[in-house]
């Protein structure tokens, strides 16, 4: 996959929450978080059913279950040179004896937490969000999904705070998932830089990669023996 394709599909899967569904469980008073797993539940009953895979200390490093005829398995690793630039970056202003001079390096920059220690220091912390997700961006997105003035406003600061978070404290991973028929590797779909915090069943619903991998394995069916190939 290009670096200009992962960009995308992240954008995508960044974006997720604007859906319909999710805003009207969160405008019916559930947390985000709840609203979010309800979106995704009931868009992967098949999900409900995986059977987890475990590592040799006994966490969690896969999931096994069916899809569209195929048997699909999803294995994750740590990826520790995952790149970050689509989050964003920190920068550093040093204020040289103005301790109060805390302008944004640049638009829509959001100073990280301890603003009243960095004010009297005069060494500031920025958070620059990357082009594409900046406030005004998310925000205007949420808009389009039909959420109120309030409410976007809210979810674009929310989501600028949570980037800010992850660049700062997360660990990433990477996925593949790989479709079996009879036991014989047919399709996969793989994707890097996944932030810990979410789990591996978000993941492939809001890549679509159960889809993607059965996909490429009907592809390779069709290649293998046309006259067999599923239509």
């Amino acid at each position: 996959m290009t670096a200009s394709e992962r960009r995308d599909r992240r954008r995508r899967w960044l974006t997720f929450p604007a859906p319909a569904e999710y805003l009207a469980q969160r405008r019916a008073g559930l947390p985000a978080a709840s609203a979010l797993s309800v979106t995704r539940q009931r868009a992967t009953p098949f999900l409900a059913e995986a059977e987890d895979i475990e590592g040799r200390l006994g966490d969690l490093v896969g999931l096994r279950f069916s899809y569209d005829g195929f048997e699909l398995i999803a294995r994750r690793e740590w990826d520790p040179d995952a790149d970050t630039s689509w989050l964003g970056e920190f920068r550093r202003v040093r204020g040289d004896g103005y301790a109060w001079d805390d302008r944004p390096p640049a638009p829509d920059a959001m100073l990280v937490h301890n603003r009243w220690a960095q004010r009297m220091s005069g060494d500031y912390l920025w958070f620059i969000p990357a082009p594409w997700r900046t406030y005004r961006d998310l925000r205007q997105s949420f808009i389009e999904a039909k959420a109120g003035k309030r409410d976007a406003d809210a979810f674009a600061r929310s989501a600028m705070r949570h980037d800010m978070d992850t660049l700062a404290e997360e660990e990433f991973y990477s996925l593949t998932v790989t479709a079996f028929r009879g036991g014989i590797e047919l399709g996969r779909d793989s994707l890097s830089e996944i932030e810990y915090g979410y789990d591996m069943r978000e993941v492939i619903v809001d890549h679509g990669m159960h889809v993607t991998a059965v996909e490429d394995a009907r592809a390779s069916l069709a290649r293998l023996c046309p006259a067999a190939a599923p239509s």
